[in-house]
């Protein structure tokens, strides 16, 4: 079952969930992501025929994607990272920032100074605190109570380093001193390594997925890095102007500098042709005898090659 093509397991309820809970659900999230975002969704609705409800669902899906991407089984250091800034952002006496050089930072105090990222020899002489119940999994230290205690007791011992002077301290700094004491599973990941133009520097789609998984988001992105390989700078740029930043063909045309809305279309349909044939072998994204495509994969592909030719037209 699924919600305005959202399943309903990507929301977090089973599939037999009373309307009224997938309601109450999707106005919750909506709520997060209209305080999160007010000024990029601003921004988009004020465009020329602007659709709000597709601008809203747009970022329903991105909010989803994280989920998918910031899994404690896909990425445990990414999930506890989003977990603890969920956390922080709601706990009294904590401010957040985004100024910081790898991320989010944060302070007990508003008026603090940024010390930069720590080095591991900066935070493994820091333990936990004596009065935290002992802790061994990541299922445990994901409650709130207990990273928002984390998080004072790190800062309040950095600052102790820094002459009891009130510093903002970049949130990754402190999940890695987390994983100090509680295992993750696996390090720290990064998106694959670029070209100066955005592209992958590995063109083949050579990565096996996880056949347990409802799909896996890593290989997903791969694939939309391999794909953007494929495409010339005309047929990148009417994707990117039409699908990323969601402008109507006229305006595409325009800023493409063709007399109408034909030209990019033209580029537009090689771009449909061309992925057609590049998925059509690749579960999750194209459907086959026993299996409908996903669609949070699909939407995680478009979201992320999106991503690379933005990169890739933002470069001087």
């Amino acid at each position: 079952m699924s919600a305005a093509g959202i399943p309903l397991s990507a929301l977090g309820l089973h599939a037999a969930a009373p309307v009224q809970t997938v309601i109450d659900e999707i106005r919750s999230e909506l709520a997060v992501i209209i305080l999160e975002n007010r000024s990029e969704i601003r921004k988009k609705l004020m465009a020329a025929e602007a659709d709000p409800a597709r601008v809203l669902t747009g970022f329903m899906f991105r909010r989803l994607m994280d989920r998918a991407r910031w899994s404690p089984r896909n990425d445990p250091f990414r999930y506890l990272y989003k977990m603890a800034a969920d956390a922080l952002r709601e706990a009294d006496g904590i401010h957040l920032s985004t100024k910081g050089s790898t991320g989010s930072l944060y302070s007990l105090e508003k008026e603090s100074r940024p010390i930069g990222p720590l080095c591991e020899e900066d935070y493994t002489t820091i333990p936990l605190p004596a009065d935290l119940p002992r802790i061994s999994s990541l299922a445990e230290v994901t409650h709130k109570k207990t990273l928002v205690r984390l998080a004072r007791w790190f800062w309040q011992e950095m600052s102790r380093l820094f002459q009891n002077r009130p510093i903002w301290i970049e949130l990754r700094d402190l999940i890695q001193w987390i994983a100090v004491y509680i295992p993750l599973g696996r390090v720290e990941t990064r998106l694959p390594d670029t070209h100066k133009d955005g592209t992958e520097s590995d063109n083949l789609p050579a990565v096996e997925p996880d056949r347990n998984a409802p799909f896996d988001p890593e290989v997903v992105c791969r694939w939309a890095g391999c794909f953007s390989n494929l495409l010339n700078d005309k047929e990148a740029m009417a994707f990117y102007l039409y699908h990323g930043e969601e402008r109507p063909l006229k305006d595409v045309a325009i800023r493409m500098g063709f007399k109408g809305p034909s030209g990019p279309a033209v580029h537009l349909g090689s771009v449909t042709e061309k992925l057609s044939a590049f998925a059509a072998d690749l579960r999750w994204l194209s459907p086959d005898k026993e299996t409908p495509p996903n669609r949070l994969a699909q939407r995680l592909f478009k979201e992320t090659l999106t991503e690379i030719l933005k990169k890739r037209f933002e470069t001087p």
